[in-house]
C-alpha cells in the first residue's frame, strides 16, 4: 500500500544518513588513512602505497558525494555551517560565520566550486596556519557570490602547496583552477595584523 509522502521521506531519511556516514568518515577516517598513505610513502611497500592512495581518493569521492546531497537538501550556507562544525575540535582554531547576505543560490557548479574553495581553505589554516581565528564572509545571490576566509596564522606558507598536492589536495592552485573554470576570480593575500586572507568572487557576466 503507498503511503502519500513515504518515498519522499525515505529518500530523504537515506540522504542524511548518507551524509552523517561520510561525515563521520571525514572527521575520524580520512585524516587516518592519510596519515597512513603518507607513511607508506616514506618506506612501505609499493604496492600498499597504491592501494592506499585508491582508497584515498575512493573517500574522497565519497566526501565529494556528501558535499552535493547537503547542498542539494539544505543549502549552501548550511552546509557550509555544518563543514565548520565538523572541523572543531580540541586545540583547533575559533572559527565564525559572517552571512552579509543570503538572497539566493547561485548556479550549482558555482555553488560547489565555492565550497570546496572554503573547505579547502580551512584543511589549510588547521594544518599550516597555526591560527587561533577563523573567520568566513558569505554573501550569495542568484547573481553574485563573494567570500573571504580570514586567519591570524603564520601567513602564506609555500609548504601548503607541497603538501596538498601530495594528499591530491587542490590546494591554492588548485582552487584558483577551479574558481576560473566557473568565471570566478580568486586570491590570496597578507591580512592586516598577520595571517591571510583568501577571497573568492563570482558575478555573472
Amino acid at each position: 500500500e503507498l503511503v502519500p509522502g513515504r518515498a519522499a521521506a525515505e529518500s530523504i531519511a537515506a540522504r542524511e544518513e548518507r551524509s552523517r556516514l561520510a561525515s563521520e568518515l571525514h572527521s575520524e577516517v580520512l585524516p587516518l588513512v592519510d596519515h597512513v598513505a603518507s607513511l607508506s610513502r616514506d618506506g612501505f611497500p609499493d604496492h600498499a602505497a597504491g592501494e592506499l592512495e585508491e582508497l584515498e581518493g575512493a573517500l574522497r569521492s565519497l566526501m565529494n558525494e556528501r558535499r552535493n546531497i547537503e547542498l542539494e537538501t539544505v543549502g549552501f550556507v548550511a552546509a557550509v555551517e555544518t563543514l565548520v562544525e565538523s572541523a572543531r575540535a580540541p586545540g583547533s582554531p575559533e572559527v565564525t560565520i559572517d552571512v552579509i547576505a543570503d538572497d539566493g543560490t547561485p548556479p550549482p557548479l558555482v555553488v560547489e566550486a565555492v565550497y570546496d574553495a572554503i573547505r579547502e581553505a580551512l584543511e589549510n589554516v588547521l594544518r599550516h596556519a597555526r591560527a587561533a581565528r577563523v573567520s568566513i564572509e558569505i554573501a550569495t545571490a542568484p547573481d553574485h557570490v563573494r567570500v573571504a576566509v580570514t586567519d591570524d596564522g603564520i601567513g602564506i606558507d609555500p609548504m601548503a602547496a607541497v603538501d596538498a598536492r601530495r594528499r591530491g589536495h587542490l590546494g591554492i592552485a588548485g582552487i584558483e583552477t577551479a574558481a576560473a573554470l566557473v568565471g570566478a576570480r580568486f586570491e590570496v593575500a597578507p591580512a592586516p595584523g598577520g595571517g591571510k586572507r583568501l577571497r573568492w568572487r563570482w558575478l555573472t557576466t
